[in-house]
């Protein structure tokens, strides 16, 4: 297991293992499923250099959900409280990577997700596995397995979940029943 003990090489880990993976399975989504017309970023603040923006082409309405104010955020909301500000099967993509470990609720976050998500609608999760190291912006909570992954897509249809040995990010997407 390798160990990060400065939060320079916690970032360079973030940036070398999390952030070009979730290009890669966006860019996938939107090859496979799109185009979009509302995406939902959630936990969008560009932190660590990686920005969603651009790869979902000019005409969608994308929407850039944070708790806080910071490059990249166009709303900022908890994601606790998404719907009070859309209404139930407003959008056709969610997204969030590398935000549910820093969400003291997160459960409460993909519930809101899903509902502001329409039926077929795509949701696309990425969040640390066990190994993963603590980087706390501003805390960290959690980190997760894959049954855990699993359970937040209760209500879709899950498509496709990868792990990389624990050690990185899992990820996953599936369509709303």
């Amino acid at each position: 297991m390798r160990k990060y003990q400065s939060l320079s090489s916690q970032w360079l880990w973030i940036f070398h293992n999390m952030i070009p993976n979730t290009y890669l399975l966006v860019d996938r989504l939107v090859t496979e499923y799109g185009p979009f017309e509302k995406v939902l970023d959630v936990g969008s603040m560009q932190v660590s250099g990686g920005c969603l923006r651009g790869r979902f082409g000019n005409e969608c309405e994308y929407v850039a959900l944070d708790m806080r104010k910071g490059d990249n955020v166009s709303l900022i909301l908890n994601a606790h409280d998404i719907d009070t500000k859309f209404e139930e099967g407003y959008f056709d993509l969610v997204v969030c990577f590398d935000t549910l470990e820093h969400d003291d609720k997160f459960w409460l976050s993909v519930e809101q997700m899903k509902k502001a998500l329409k039926k077929g609608g795509i949701l696309a999760i990425g969040v640390p596995g066990i190994r993963c190291p603590k980087h706390d912006h501003p805390h960290d909570y959690y980190r997760f397995l894959d049954e855990g992954v699993k359970t937040m897509f209760e209500g879709c249809e899950l498509i496709w979940l990868e792990n990389q040995d624990q050690d990185g990010e899992i990820q996953a997407f599936g369509k709303k029943l």
